[in-house]
This record gives C-alpha cells, structure tokens and sequence, in this order.
C-alpha cells in the first residue's frame, strides 16, 4: 500500500478530509481482500508460502480495517454528505470482502480438520506399532498401554 496510513483519531471536517479518508480505506480494503484471496489460493493449492500466509500482514491490515470502520462510523454523517458515491464504492467493495472472508474462513476451516484427521491417523499407526504383538497367559494379545507418540492440540 503506497498511501499512508490511516488515522482514525483525525477528525473528518470538510470535503477533502472525507474524500482522502474514503480513498485510504479503499486502497485497505483493496490490499486485504487481495491479501486473502492470496491467502485462500496458497491454502487450497497446498503451498503454504511466507508471502501468500503471512499472518503478519494480514493481522496489521485486519488491526487497520477494524479501526478505520469505526471512524467511518463516527463520521458517516460527514462523509455521506461530502462523498456519497465513494460510500457507495465501499459499500460494494465491504460487500466483496465478506463474501472472500467467508471463503477464506471455509478453506481455514477445511485445512485445519484434514491436517487433523492426518495427524490423528499418523499418531494411531505410530501408536499401534509401538504397542507390543505377544501374547499373554490367557491366550489373548497384552496390552502394554503406552501413551500416543503424537498429541494434537486443538487451541487454535
């Protein structure tokens, strides 16, 4: 983003505030849906690159995101009033980012159960090959009830 950073704490007073405040959170909302088609792409291809997953972009343009709708909100008066057909441009581009979030949202989801559902199998074959394949006194195969060499956690 070659634009500055926005600056929800300066106040919207006149036309050429609110058209450079609308022209910035354009530019974001640009730059963070394509960042997460990037994002979807990388995860539904397999390639889990620093650029197309960098969660730290993604995280700073979300932190901006948030803070910039809630000065628009503080200034929707002004800003309908001076620019009405850049609100309606971001209104179509919001709309455009909550339907690639919700993709997003999808492939995250489905590539976090499949690495599980891998990593559950794996951990049950590591599992049942260090389990010992004798038999006891009764004619029946023991078991040693050792722990799993692999343990998940489901935190995120």
């Amino acid at each position: 983003m070659t634009q500055p950073p926005l600056t929800p704490d300066v106040p919207i007073t006149d036309r050429e505030s609110a058209a450079n405040f609308a022209e910035r959170l354009h530019g974001l909302m640009i730059a963070l849906t394509q960042h997460l088609r990037r994002e979807t792409k990388a995860l539904r291809d397999g390639s889990f690159s620093k650029d197309a997953t960098d969660q730290d972009t993604k995280n700073e343009l979300m932190f901006a995101y948030r803070a910039a709708l809630g000065h628009l909100q503080t200034h929707k008066d002004i800003i309908s009033r001076y620019v009405p057909v850049k609100l309606d441009e971001l209104r179509r581009l919001n709309e455009e980012f909550q339907t690639e979030l919700q993709k997003n949202l999808a492939t995250v989801s489905t590539a976090k159960a499949v690495s599980e559902h891998l990593l559950t199998r794996l951990s049950d074959k590591v599992s049942a090959g260090r389990q010992p394949k004798t038999y006891g006194a009764s004619g029946t195969i023991t078991s040693g009830g050792q722990a799993a060499a692999i343990s998940i956690d489901r935190a995120l």
